[in-house]
């Protein structure tokens, strides 16, 4: 029996405390969702590439895809993967992504809310259930049900993506990023609805792994925990031509250019080739269990 009530504690979790965020406040951003996938392509490969399950005889969840960053190299990957999300526009970005890449592989479903969901009903029961940052994460003994063989959970030990924005982007515009990001290190900041529990680890997930692991492990299941490492990146022939690139992912007034072009500085370096080369390492857990054998 264990000495922490680890249930208890996933309610606390982010995601948990997001359950009654309407998916309409996602899909606000779905045009800056797609123009992230080229930035962190290397990123979503070593993310992908450690979902080692994932084979050509396998069917796959894809469970909140958005704009299809993980989708489409899954489908890649798969027999068939079913992309699934409540927001229209980052469906239609995710079927425009797959028609592009000629995949013919993928379904794009839309769901009213993924708390609401069935396994079964809207879309089948696959062979591997995966989970990249999404609401999903918020119950991982639900999430168990929409997979016949593995499932998979990723989420950041690194640096998350809003702490690449805040270094770019810190004094160029009116934005408060330390209001609006966290604090000096690019942190989720830390309020009174929050308990210590999951405020307490120094990790960027608080300590949302050590919760999901521990359920899964409470209940007769025998997780396994891998790492995938890779940046955020952009290299050009010159570095005009990476602040270019950057620039269009965020805001930048005119008179902070300079502001910006040397926040930029901080993670450029000229690469063997002759390119320049911007780079913001991170890494996420692959957390991976075998639905079946939850008692």
């Amino acid at each position: 029996m264990s000495l922490i009530n680890w249930e208890e504690a996933e309610k606390f979790t982010s995601w948990a405390m997001q359950k009654n965020d309407p998916a309409t406040s996602w899909d606000k951003g779905a045009d800056g969702w797609q123009k992230r996938i080229a930035f962190e392509s290397s990123f979503t490969k070593a993310q992908v590439d450690a979902c080692t399950r994932i084979t050509k005889d396998k069917t796959v969840l894809d469970a909140c895809c958005g704009t299809g960053r993980t989708a489409i190299p899954f489908a890649k990957k798969a027999k068939h993967v079913y992309a699934v999300d409540a927001g229209p526009a980052m469906l239609e970005h995710c079927r425009n992504n797959a028609k592009e890449e000629g995949l013919d592989n993928i379904s794009v479903i839309q769901i009213d809310n993924w708390h609401s969901c069935q396994p079964g009903k809207v879309f089948p029961i696959v062979d591997i259930a995966v989970s990249v940052i999404g609401p999903p994460q918020a119950d991982i003994l639900n999430f168990s049900k929409f997979a016949k063989e593995y499932c998979y959970f990723l989420s950041f030990t690194g640096d998350p993506y809003r702490a690449v924005m805040k270094e770019l982007f810190e004094g160029t515009n009116d934005s408060v990023w330390g209001a609006v990001v966290g604090n000096s290190k690019g942190q989720r900041p830390v309020g009174p609805s929050v308990p210590p529990l999951v405020a307490a680890s120094k990790r960027t997930d608080n300590c949302a792994l050590n919760i999901q692991f521990n359920i899964l492990y409470d209940h007769g299941a025998f997780p396994e925990v891998t790492y995938a490492k890779g940046a955020w990146s952009y290299e050009a022939q010159t570095k005009d031509e990476v602040y270019a690139y950057l620039r269009t992912l965020g805001s930048v007034d005119e008179d902070k250019y300079d502001v910006f072009k040397a926040n930029c500085d901080k993670r450029i370096e000229k690469t063997q080739s002759g390119l320049y080369r911007y780079a913001y390492p991170s890494a996420m857990y692959v957390l991976g269990w075998d639905p079946n054998e939850l008692r």
